[in-house]
């Protein structure tokens, strides 16, 4: 099955993390949020991630849309493949990107079949 749960086995900081987990051929796993933003401003997202040891894919992505800030919406404004070598240590991650006129975006984190990861502590900084 598929599935993104709190996990209290391995984490950066804070005693917990999001684990992503997924065994189902052709589909994937996703969390997304929305946030607001300034509009027309840079920012800098980080998180940090790591494979589990049977991780058998490397199909990991972050995603960051701007416009409407949903999941629709097509104004891709930034992204990372999550691939570490399969690290099973803790990797950090940094997408840079500005924002249009909108005043919010999506963070979209997925994964896909033969997958097991884990993301933590995510941070969204407007760099001055």
């Amino acid at each position: 099955g598929a599935s993104a749960v709190v996990d209290s086995t391995f984490a950066t900081s804070g005693g917990t993390s999001v684990r992503f987990q997924n065994t189902e051929l052709w589909h994937y796993t996703r969390i997304d949020q929305e946030v607001k933003v300034k509009p027309n401003t840079n920012y800098t997202l980080t998180y940090y991630y790591k494979h589990a040891a049977d991780d058998t894919a490397n199909n990991c992505y972050c995603f960051v849309r701007g416009g409407n800030g949903t999941i629709e919406d097509t104004e891709l404004i930034g992204q990372a493949y999550m691939n570490g070598g399969f690290s099973t240590e803790w990797c950090m991650e940094t997408i840079s990107f500005r924002t249009g006129d909108s005043d919010k975006l999506c963070i979209d984190f997925r994964v896909v079949a033969g997958t097991h990861t884990y993301i933590d502590d995510v941070t969204l900084v407007e760099v001055q």
